[in-house]
């Protein structure tokens, strides 16, 4: 069993009505729409397929990267706060993207040399930065 805030996973589950019986022992809601009893579940935002040992971000994350890293490019400056929110919905894409981490890098050093900035100001992208994000 994983638990990441309010989201279970758990694996080869024996009995399925435990957790259900957990739940209401502990006062906790059991939203019966995201149950998911087959090979292919979604958890956090990552479709895991157990039948073909694959890990994939959902349509719908792979859709919000798609565009944020698509508004990246095209910017000449960044405020602190959306690099940060930008790097770290990239580290969550970076689970399921072999060598996907080591492509942030020169992200992550932009980040750090602002850090010490207002977070509202607006500062340069470099091109290292871009580079690793294309």
């Amino acid at each position: 069993m994983i638990h990441y805030l309010d989201d279970f996973l758990l694996v080869d589950d024996s009995e399925p009505k435990f957790f259900g019986l957990l739940a209401a022992y502990l006062d906790l809601f059991e939203k019966h729409s995201k149950r998911e009893d087959e090979f292919q579940v979604n958890f956090l935002g990552i479709q895991i397929d157990s039948d073909a040992m694959q890990i994939r971000l959902s349509f719908d994350k792979h859709q919000h990267a798609l565009k944020a890293v698509n508004e990246f490019l095209f910017k000449n400056n960044i405020i602190p706060c959306q690099l940060e929110q930008l790097v770290d919905f990239l580290s969550f894409c970076a689970r399921v993207i072999p060598l996907g981490r080591p492509f942030l890098r020169n992200t992550f050093n932009l980040l750090r040399k602002m850090s010490h900035f207002h977070p509202h100001s607006l500062c340069r992208i470099t091109s290292e930065a871009k580079r690793d994000i294309h």
